[in-house]
């Protein structure tokens, strides 16, 4: 009832003022909707204009920093398949802060690779307002011992927690789990979380078994997400080493992990991969094609968003092209990283005739090459 008092005035904005709008529970820190009450001081429209704004600020910032990446011949290009990917596109048109956000995580990521740590550890602190980004990278940081960084995390969830206390009482705080709940059912029939429009396993899930119970449809979900977990903490074994071939294709592959086997998982979270996936593709020691099947995936994010553009009800079909687009570039960073390729594994197995054979393909087609390093 007190999301309606506010939302539902809005209707008279939009293209169907006939129809009231849709309001539910908002998983986000009370810390949250206390920083965007500024922009509710002024009439709806500019309001929106000027949140707007700030999202396209935010996208900019990270343009320029891509723009800085890559290779000067591929900076146009690289730039705007980021501004014309289907995330982005949706970030900015339904209002949604992920360009902020992915410009905080791009900042940590070049933190991090400088040896800030805890400069680091605070921008991913940003993350908290939707708290499910956090849920690998915390644990992350902790196996690889970065201790510097997770004190950063650490302060700056202190730091939400305690502004949320501050800016609301301690009974909304505890209603937070309940908000959570809200948004926990596997079809959410009748409500607007769009479980059929995620890029998550669940989407799959949805559309592979369409008449899935809801408990079976959860743990379906839910084990298939712990096994793309299980994959990507398997690639991600080794040292830590900023400065090498692996780190950026790393990160990238943890927030493609993150975004593939959350629960709750939208389009528009996939801005928070522009920055790694572009240091990793700007990363001359990758060869080709690693980096032509990332590049391929990104092109695809492009014509989706002008497929949306023609076709209107794309979304809100049960054909969950952007998850499949997610798990293909998470196969393909995969190989990237995965310690030794299948054709090496065959090569110790296989017929010592065949054997010095399957070696110097394993060698030649290595995605990380080790002689420009």
């Amino acid at each position: 009832a007190m999301i309606d008092a506010y939302v539902q005035p809005l209707a008279a904005f939009s293209t169907r003022p006939d129809l009231p709008l849709a309001a539910g529970p908002v998983a986000y820190p009370p810390l949250f909707a206390w920083l965007v009450v500024p922009f509710t001081l002024p009439s709806p429209p500019t309001g929106f204009a000027l949140w707007t704004a700030l999202n396209v600020a935010g996208a900019l910032w990270i343009s320029w920093r891509i723009y800085q990446i890559v290779a000067p011949r591929h900076r146009i290009w690289s730039v705007l398949l980021l501004l014309t990917s289907l995330p982005m596109f949706q970030s900015l048109y339904i209002g949604h802060p992920m360009p902020l956000l992915a410009a905080a995580l791009g900042e940590a990521f070049l933190a991090l690779r400088a040896g800030h740590d805890m400069r680091a550890g605070l921008l991913i602190a940003c993350l908290l307002a939707k708290p499910q980004y956090v849920v690998l990278i915390g644990p992350y940081l902790l196996w690889k011992r970065r201790w510097q960084a997770v004190a950063g995390l650490t302060i700056g969830g202190l730091v939400v927690l305690g502004g949320s206390v501050l800016v609301a009482d301690p009974a909304t705080l505890l209603a937070y789990p309940d908000a959570v709940r809200g948004m926990a059912s596997f079809r959410d029939t009748g409500g607007n979380t769009q479980p059929e429009a995620m890029l998550n396993w669940r989407a799959v899930v949805l559309a592979a078994v369409p008449r899935i119970s809801e408990v079976r449809g959860i743990a379906l979900t839910l084990g298939l997400s712990v096994a793309t977990i299980g994959v990507a903490a398997v690639a991600l074994r080794g040292s830590w080493e900023p400065r090498g071939p692996r780190f950026a294709a790393g990160m990238a592959l943890l927030v493609i992990a993150t975004l593939v086997a959350n629960y709750h998982s939208h389009v528009y979270g996939a801005v928070l991969l522009a920055v790694p996936l572009a240091a990793a593709l700007a990363d001359q020691r990758l060869t080709v094609w690693p980096r032509a099947a990332v590049v391929s995936m990104a092109f695809a994010w492009s014509c989706w968003t002008s497929a949306q553009l023609v076709w209107p009800t794309a979304l809100r079909t049960n054909w969950p092209l952007p998850a499949v687009l997610l798990l293909l570039s998470f196969c393909a960073v995969t190989a990237v990283l995965w310690p030794t390729l299948p054709v090496g594994q065959l090569a110790r197995i296989a017929a010592p005739a065949w054997r010095p054979r399957l070696q110097r393909f394993a060698a030649r087609h290595n995605p990380i090459s080790t002689d420009s390093a």
